[in-house]
């Protein structure tokens, strides 16, 4: 399994090499693709446009998606970024469905509507909040977040995450459970959260949430990343188990250890993976 940063090294190579086809025969940037039956809006300088552009972006984990996600289901989207999964998830989940795409910063954000903007079927079941979810509502609003892995450079990056910052400016705080009750959720199937190492922080304030709709879980877990996030993995892997969650491989569904000691050896360093967390029987 490669290292974040050894596959933005590659990235770099390869969006040289696509960026360079693409200008000889006179195609435009941004690219405009169709990508998983919807339309997509990519900068190939952007690492995570690139791998949508390629077609090799987190394909076990949108599989995984085709089987879990009802017609009307309602989905929570933490850390939605360019909406590749927000939309997808829209798709799935049918006119019926609803997804809440939570982003916090602004670059993000703002690919996140154009891309929806190109996919007008789909614009009346998803609704975008330029949102940082925290524990509590009332906690600081960091000034930037990591959101973007640029490829055009070639200095190495300040993180772990080989990502740049982007600034937050225009990002409310909140709860997952404060946004639940408010939105009146009566039913919320499932939460997607990829927040580079500041899963537990939002977690904490998901509690009632959890509790009372148990939705499945997608996750990536990535132990390297929370050696700078408050909280440790092991409080991590502790409060989705003491939430009454078992972990599950998210392409095979085979049982996971919740040993975090057992889960941090089986993911190499640097690297992370997605697995499907479930209510305990």
């Amino acid at each position: 399994m490669l290292t974040t940063r050894v596959k933005v090294r590659i990235a770099r190579h390869l969006s040289k090499v696509v960026r360079a086809l693409r200008s000889a025969v006179g195609q435009p940037d941004p690219a405009m693709v169709r990508r998983l039956g919807l339309n997509w809006s990519l900068d190939l300088t952007e690492g995570i446009d690139l791998a949508v552009y390629l077609n090799c972006y987190e394909r076990s984990t949108f599989r995984r998606y085709n089987t879990i996600v009802p017609q009307g289901a309602t989905v929570l989207d933490i850390g939605a970024n360019i909406g590749l999964h927000a939309l997808y998830l829209a798709h799935l989940a049918g006119q019926q469905g609803q997804v809440i795409a939570i982003e916090p910063t602004a670059f993000a954000f703002e690919k996140m509507q154009i891309n929806l903007g190109l996919n007008p079927a789909i614009h009346s079941r998803v609704t975008l909040c330029q949102t940082m979810l925290m524990a509590a509502a009332d906690k600081r609003l960091p000034g930037e977040v990591v959101s973007s892995w640029p490829l055009t450079t070639t200095q190495p990056s300040s993180t772990a995450l080989s990502g740049a910052h982007r600034s937050t400016s225009g990002a409310e705080i909140d709860t997952v459970d404060g946004m639940v009750e408010r939105r009146g959720l009566q039913r919320v199937d499932l939460i997607k959260i990829d927040v580079d190492g500041n899963e537990l922080e939002i977690l904490k304030g998901a509690t009632k949430t959890l509790s009372i709709h148990q939705p499945l879980i997608v996750m990536e877990l990535c132990p390297y990343q929370h050696d700078q996030n408050t909280g440790s993995f092991a409080d991590l892997i502790q409060l989705v188990s003491d939430a009454g969650y078992d972990f599950f491989d998210i392409s095979s569904d085979k049982p996971i250890s919740a040993d975090p000691a057992h889960i941090e050896k089986s993911i190499p360093p640097g690297t992370g993976m997605n697995i499907l967390l479930r209510k305990r029987l």
